[in-house]
């Protein structure tokens, strides 16, 4: 082991760079975001011999295959271009030479954004490309087609699928024919052929299978109204039986089954202990209490770490000031422990490995580096040999880039709020930067430390950033979630107001030049802060695919997500008015930019064009740029440059001297 260990270090010290001695001191331009083959995902077969890869090179996406036997380069065997439709998500390998990826697109009906996926299968020299997943009698077929729930790995040639084509009136089912319902049916399916066989009808509530990675399903997860339901098969039983329902919007002490160990009456479950998220292990006869697994004694976990099949327990991940992980695994943490230390300060991540853990694909990356991707072979001598795959951002290597300071502060009613500023790497004769307040997404969601292309393009622009961990954010335990829970113009609002004030007072940043940039619910409160701005703090609001009406916005998500989703916005129907930035439109007293993407299916591109009309009915003065053939994300290059430009362009005009 200590052989390993000190292999694994010396060679990341090495590959990493960790003692070049010349360090970058120039923002990066633009064109160096989009620079270079930029590598998203990495997987690895099964026995270690090939990569499956997705890349992007000048725009286009593609998919790329590399034998790690014969010392040639990767190979494209699959090329994605936007107006294709569809892009990839990810790669995984059903046996040592057969791939699977998904590919996610969009299909307009009735007038709104649905996103659909589609499954496609090939070998690892790009021969035999077949799209499974297919419908053999629906009208309209599944929406996913890449819902697999388990590889089977006693059987290579298959992997459990889910598939929703509504019901077909077996078993007493009324269901429309040919139309997804929600509830979806689980087939074995042939990766070579893409014939396949049902093993489970659709068994409303449930709404999701969980396997216990052996190719048996032993779970199964649905909503009725306000509740989550879980049912399960014991060990040796085919009926499936009610284990436990947890009701929405409440702090409970219920636990909520999310794998199974396999060949056993046991499952690994999160749930609550002393106010965070925690692991446990529970009894799925109820014969034994719950056994804590982990907790945190500061913050929520953030998912447990489990095999490629999901049959084993590798250990925890979470967040504290930085992303980390623990291994249970002796050994693995061992090797974790050793590429943290060498890699000098970035986080790392093993994100795929062969069954025996003799070759593992990692993932580095800090606040001021792109993530790169390894290869480390381990062997029985001890020794390792670590090979860098490539990069996420090659063409920002050259320059510099901003660091990412952890703060905190003290709200208006006394709480300690976290956070991050993140300051340019130059400025202008040493004068104080201009401030953006960039609250996060969600608003069920949180900031991290790490590299973030939006949060260093506006440092290399010469702005200082705050991203504000306000309540109703994530990973902060129960009572920071719940305390802003159907809140979203009242607490959150406050934090981030007090957080920017506290940034202005400590000096951070020039109080005249401050500016408000979020995207989803951030945009929102973008335009919150827009129609609240009576003291003229802020100077600016840019809203990228925000919210105005949070009334409209329960609506859509009732009809796309569920009521528990739909309620999640709030209950109270006159707050939510009061809340909703449109209904305020005539209050806003600064300049304002509105960019959405057309196709954007998270917020429907009509809450823009909404606030764009109460803007021009209440005689206002902004900017609307809507951005053709994107949805939420701007996943595009031509996309993502569009957004960069158009917002680079309005802060500095309405933030200069």
């Amino acid at each position: 082991m200590r052989s390993i260990l000190h292999s694994a270090h010396a060679l990341l010290l090495m590959a990493a760079g960790i003692a070049s001695a010349a360090q970058p001191t120039t923002p990066p331009p633009l064109d160096a975001f989009f620079a270079g083959i930029r590598l998203n995902t990495v997987s690895i077969s099964p026995d270690g011999r090939y990569l499956a890869m997705s890349m992007v090179q000048d725009g286009n996406f593609g998919i790329f295959f590399q034998d790690r036997t014969n010392g040639q380069p990767a190979k494209q065997v699959a090329a994605l271009k936007g107006e294709d439709g569809f892009l990839p998500i990810w790669c995984k390998w059903a046996n040592t030479t057969r791939m699977l990826c998904s590919l996610r697109g969009l299909l307009q009906e009735m007038g709104q954004n649905i996103p659909i996926t589609r499954l496609i299968s090939l070998n690892a020299d790009g021969s035999d490309l077949k799209v499974l997943g297919k419908s053999q009698r629906a009208i309209v077929g599944s929406l996913a087609q890449d819902r697999i729930i388990d590889f089977t790995p006693d059987d290579p040639a298959t992997v459990l699928i889910e598939l929703d084509e509504g019901g077909d009136g077996a078993g007493g089912r009324t269901n429309t024919y040919g139309f997804p319902d929600g509830y979806p049916d689980v087939y074995e399916l042939n990766v070579y052929t893409g014939e396949r066989k049902l093993v489970q009808h659709e068994n409303p509530p449930l709404q999701t299978f969980i396997s216990d990675g052996k190719g048996n399903l032993r779970l199964g997860v649905g909503t009725r109204k306000d509740e989550t339901l879980y049912m399960v098969r014991r060990q040796g039983e085919t009926d499936w039986r009610e284990l436990t329902r947890i009701k929405a919007f409440q702090k409970t002490a219920k636990l909520e089954p999310m794998a199974i160990i396999p060949g056993s009456n046991f499952a690994y479950a999160t749930g609550d202990f002393e106010g965070r998220g925690a692991l446990w292990k529970i009894d799925l006869t109820d014969e034994t209490a719950p056994a804590l697994v982990y907790s945190h004694d500061k913050v929520d976990l953030d998912s447990p770490l489990m095999t490629a099949n999901g049959n084993r327990l590798l250990g925890v991940a979470f967040t504290t000031d930085k992303p980390q992980s623990l291994y249970f695994d002796t050994e693995l943490a061992g090797v974790y422990e050793a590429l943290v230390k060498g890699m000098g300060g970035r986080t790392v991540r093993i994100i795929d490995a062969t069954p025996t853990f003799s070759t593992l694909v990692i993932t580095t990356e800090s606040d001021t580096e792109a993530p790169s991707f390894f290869t480390l072979d381990r062997d029985a001598s001890g020794g390792g040999k670590l090979t860098r795959i490539g990069s996420n951002a090659p063409g920002l290597a050259p320059f510099a880039l901003a660091t990412q300071k952890p703060i905190s502060f003290t709200s208006r009613d006394g709480k300690t709020i976290p956070g991050y500023l993140t300051l340019p790497v130059q400025t202008s004769n040493g004068a104080k930067p201009p401030l953006i307040l960039m609250p996060h997404g969600g608003p069920h969601a949180r900031d991290s430390w790490g590299f973030d292309p939006w949060l260093q393009y506006l440092a290399s622009q010469g702005y200082a950033v705050l991203q504000v961990e306000f309540r109703g954010s994530t990973g902060y335990g129960y009572d920071w979630f719940d305390s802003g829970f159907r809140d979203w113009g009242g607490l959150p609002y406050n934090d981030v107001i007090d957080g920017t004030k506290w940034a202005l007072a400590e000096g951070y940043a020039d109080p005249a030049r401050v500016c408000v940039v979020g995207a989803s619910y951030g945009g929102y409160m973008a335009l919150l802060i827009a129609t609240r701005n009576a003291d003229k703090m802020f100077r600016c609001s840019i809203a990228i695919s925000g919210v105005s009406d949070l009334v409209d916005l329960k609506r859509e998500t009732g009809l796309t997500r569920g009521e528990v989703t739909s309620r999640s916005i709030g209950i109270d129907d006159k707050k939510m008015r009061d809340d909703s930035p449109r209904a305020r439109a005539s209050q806003i007293n600064l300049p304002l930019m509105l960019i959405h993407g057309d196709r954007d299916y998270t917020v429907q591109v009509a809450q823009t064009k909404a606030m764009d009309a109460a803007l021009k009915s209440a005689g206002k003065p902004h900017e609307t740029v809507i951005i053709k053939g994107t949805d939420h994300y701007f996943l595009m290059d031509t996309h993502r440059r569009q957004w960069f430009t158009t917002m680079g362009e309005f802060l500095k005009k309405n933030l200069a001297p």
